[in-house]
């Protein structure tokens, strides 16, 4: 038995999703309309959309699931058992909401920052349209990887947010695979 109501986990794993689907949509906001690279040497939304689903699965759809199936998110800075009547708000819960917020929101601008950079090189982030000139301008400057970088920050937030172990094990994983 789940020790909070089967939909306050989707309303969690529901706000998760809305987050990263409104900073996807700004994403798109801020790029110039424009055509493919063989009509006038940009980059149009339909390769920046499907490039930017490879962050969007490991982010939002990846940790998704296990939540889903780790029981939902597992409040474990607060009291969420049925007898205590519901969720108690901590001073443990309000700084680990902090955090998240604070990593979740340093991860989507890197990964915001390095799509900008890319299209300016008329590229996108996933590896069949790569930049025409080599990025090293932003981030690129002092780490190798920032998209990456930004992935695994908002994996941590997600973890730390959802109070999910497997979301931050994925992270760990995730560095071990992409290092």
């Amino acid at each position: 038995m789940l020790p909070f109501p089967a939909s306050s986990g989707l309303v969690v794993v529901g706000a998760t999703v809305v987050c990263v689907v409104v900073a996807w949509l700004l994403m798109l906001s801020l790029l110039p309309n424009g055509p493919s690279h063989s009509e006038c040497g940009t980059v149009g939304y339909g390769r920046h959309a499907r490039a930017s689903l490879l962050p969007v699965n490991a982010c939002v759809l990846i940790p998704s699931i296990l939540t889903y199936f780790g029981g939902g998110p597992q409040l474990f800075f607060g009291n969420s058992s049925p007898s205590s009547g519901g969720f108690t708000f901590t001073f443990a819960f309000a700084l680990a909401a902090f955090v998240s917020c604070g990593l979740l929101a340093l991860g989507l601008t890197l990964l915001l920052w390095t799509n900008l950079l890319f299209h300016k090189a008329e590229g996108t982030l996933g590896p069949w349209d790569p930049p025409r000139t080599f990025v090293v301008t932003g981030p690129y400057q002092y780490v190798r990887n920032p998209m990456l970088t930004g992935v695994i920050i908002i994996l941590i937030g997600e973890g730390i947010l959802l109070g999910q172990a497997a979301i931050i094990g994925f992270a760990v994983s995730f560095v071990a695979i992409n290092t």
